[in-house]
């Protein structure tokens, strides 16, 4: 990994940590179920729920982020959630603060909603967060620790493209007078049905 790829993922984890927001949302959510959290990240999510004693796997991408996941490894799965292949069905599936809108394609969203009905037991249910473009100006900016110093964040985005189904959330952050950039390409909810 290079200094700066280092730098944007340790940035990107002590901000994502600050989330804790929808912690009990998501305990409450999957008490006494056997629970699938995808698109895990760091473990936000996941090791909160974890420490709560909830019967967890997790799937997540990539490698530098899952290896925070504090599960066994049996029960962390490093891979594109769309080539993920379990070996039981869960009574909870769950998607943290808008990861599976990350999926941009319509074949994307399709095969996703497809395999979630086929990793899902009967009688379970699913919770999915997405936060509707239409809202993104309503996030404040703020402060954070980042090695000791303070960051600043300020969210941006650009919906150019929403007319294409597309927008694109960027997290800006200041530290030591240095700016950093992260973007995420993400699906903007059309009018019309995605399963015609």
């Amino acid at each position: 990994m290079s200094n700066i790829q280092s730098e944007i993922y340790e940035i990107n984890k002590a901000f994502t940590q600050k989330y804790c927001y929808d912690h009990v949302y998501y305990l409450n959510f999957s008490k006494g179920h056997a629970t699938l959290d995808l698109f895990a990240g760091f473990g936000r999510v996941s090791n909160y729920l974890a420490n709560q004693g909830i019967d967890l796997e997790a799937v997540e991408l990539l490698e530098n982020y899952s290896r925070h996941i504090q599960l066994p490894s049996s029960k962390i799965h490093t891979c594109d959630v769309l080539e993920f292949t379990p070996k039981k069905t869960f009574n909870r599936i769950i998607s943290g603060f808008n990861s599976f809108c990350l999926l941009t394609k319509d074949w994307e969203i399709k095969a996703f909603f497809t395999k979630l009905d086929s990793w899902l037991a009967k009688d379970g249910l699913v919770s999915l967060s997405y936060y509707h473009q239409d809202y993104w100006h309503t996030i404040e900016k703020f402060t954070f620790q980042y090695k000791g110093k303070i960051a600043f964040y300020r969210p941006r985005y650009d919906l150019s493209e929403r007319k294409k189904g597309r927008g694109i959330w960027i997290d800006e952050f200041l530290v030591d007078g240095e700016l950093v950039l992260i973007e995420y390409h993400t699906i903007y909810q059309r009018h019309r049905a995605i399963f015609e």
